[in-house]
């Protein structure tokens, strides 16, 4: 029972949490990021022990380092790599990998949604032909935001469907 607290539940928490932030002040707070690696490093520690703990530290670890790059290129958001380094904690390596393959997937969709929705589905047709064909720089597009954190909880609701979903 424990373990599919720390399994399923705590990372659930920590998206759902960060996503909730996120689509009501169209940021990721500083405080919450930070309360929920604490949370997820003592129940991991706590339920774990050491070395549930040291998963929990390369799973941040691997969430960060795989982030870095996506925010440094302003793919991702701060907020968000802060999040997934949150996930990371309450994550062993493969979950956190397979989640942000997912969230990748999740992310493009949402894009194209929502460019749709919002009447821009032509101007993100022209963007992608564009950068397609090399006849443009990044910085001269109308880029299309989305709260990522939606699509890394999307990317985690496909990971515990296709890993959990059998059994």
């Amino acid at each position: 029972m424990a373990n599919t607290l720390v399994l399923l539940g705590l990372p659930t928490f920590i998206l759902v949490t960060g996503m909730i932030d996120d689509l009501r002040s169209k940021k990721i707070h500083n405080w919450l990021t930070l309360g929920l690696a604490l949370l997820a490093l003592v129940v991991v520690g706590i339920v774990g022990r050491w070395p549930g703990l040291q998963q929990g530290l390369f799973g941040g670890s691997l969430a960060f380092a795989l982030c870095l790059p996506l925010f440094l290129g302003r793919i991702m958001g701060g907020g968000d790599l802060k999040l997934f380094t949150a996930f990371g904690f309450a994550a062993d390596w493969q979950t956190v990998f397979w989640v942000l393959i997912y969230s990748f997937v999740w992310g493009a969709l949402l894009g194209v949604f929502r460019a749709v929705i919002s009447g821009k589905g032509l101007v993100l047709a022209k963007n992608t032909v564009a950068l397609l064909s090399r006849k443009t720089d990044r910085g001269s597009l109308e880029l299309q935001k989305i709260p990522y954190s939606v699509a890394l909880f999307f990317g985690w609701l496909t990971h515990v469907s296709l890993v959990y979903g059998g059994r």
